[in-house]
């Protein structure tokens, strides 16, 4: 019986891949292969951001003969086209390297053109790709996620009552399209609020704000969370230099040397994109906790409605540099330390 066209197209990837000293292996349901491509030098095969060499990477070629990059994270959905009319592995490698370059360069035009807009992005070098957060006056704080794709508005986490982040649904942003901030603003405005109507009519939509916590304390700083134009969450006073406060975080995956991971606000939800850590650094920049693992920050000051903070290990020692966030947002994906025992 003649075999499926799927298969001979495999076999002839495989073959031509072994021309070029590359070895393949066919998966368990045998309908793509995988591989390995080793660079013969440290310079062959650089991340663009911090030019450490990658010592190699995995792909899968497909039934229909598109090879895409697995790994390491840097690389990962990187697509090489033509690869079947190259002479050598060397070849395939500047293949790689030259689509790694492009990305990188898409990356940073997309960086660019949210400076102009007056948006700080970070840039994830591990995965190459940006992140931000543009907070909207009243309504909230917009999380931004860009790469290959482009950029997207997945969530929005409310200004006041319940701050589960909300989902926008992978709301496309194309940043050259705004003149300013201002018309960025006005457009995420507009979407973030058709999608919290949304969840206002929904059946067991949000309870109404937590109470504040009373007592002197709680009088003392109910009117500093009004002055922000936040309310307390959950009972939490806004926190103070020098506290400790924990972000919960959910393992996705963990294969035993990467773990794919995101964090859990205050209501349980998880937000933001995606991160990948090796299973070392993920261990110690995360301590295990009773119902899963935790980041420890300290607080370093409260200005108006800003917070600086600094992750720190589990014997008190800074291990990053400071960051700083909007009170609301803090609020919302941290909690105190001396509440969580």
């Amino acid at each position: 019986m003649d075999e499926p066209q799927e298969i001979q197209l495999l076999y002839e990837a495989r073959r031509r891949l072994s021309a070029l000293g590359v070895e393949t292996r066919f998966t368990a349901r045998g309908d793509a292969l995988k591989g390995e491509l080793r660079p013969r030098s440290d310079e062959s095969l650089t991340h663009p951001h911090n030019g450490d060499s990658i010592a190699g990477a995995s792909f899968t070629v497909d039934a229909e003969g598109v090879l895409q990059l697995d790994d390491p994270p840097v690389l990962r959905g990187l697509r090489i086209e033509g690869w079947d009319g190259l002479e050598s592995a060397d070849a395939l490698v500047t293949e790689v390297q030259t689509a790694l370059a492009a990305r990188a360069a898409r990356l940073a035009a997309m960086c660019n053109t949210l400076r102009r807009l007056g948006v700080d992005p970070e840039i994830d070098g591990e995965r190459l790709r940006a992140t931000a957060r543009v907070e909207l006056e009243g309504t909230g704080v917009v999380a931004l996620d860009g790469g290959d794709g482009g950029l997207v508005a997945r969530t929005v986490t409310p200004a006041v009552g319940n701050r589960a982040p909300v989902s926008l649904g992978e709301l496309p942003v194309d940043p050259a399209s705004f003149a300013d901030r201002s018309a960025l603003v006005a457009f995420l405005t507009a979407r973030a609020r058709e999608a919290l109507a949304g969840r206002e009519r929904r059946p067991g939509g949000p309870r109404g704000p937590a109470p504040a916590s009373e007592g002197a304390g709680g009088a003392r700083f109910q009117g500093a969370a009004e002055s922000f134009g936040v309310e307390l969450v959950a009972g939490h006073l806004p926190p103070v230099a020098g506290e400790v406060w924990l972000m919960e975080v959910r393992v996705e995956e963990d294969d035993g040397r990467e773990v794919r991971y995101r964090g859990v606000n205050v209501g349980g939800t998880t937000f933001g994109a995606p991160r990948v850590l090796p299973r070392a650094a993920f261990e110690s920049a995360y301590e295990a906790a009773r119902d899963g693992h935790r980041m420890r920050v300290r607080v370093l000051r409260v200005e108006g409605d800003s917070v600086a903070y600094q992750r720190v290990d589990a014997r008190g020692e800074f291990v990053t540099s400071p960051k700083h966030a909007p009170l609301i947002v803090f609020l919302a994906n941290f909690a105190p330390e001396a509440g969580a025992y």
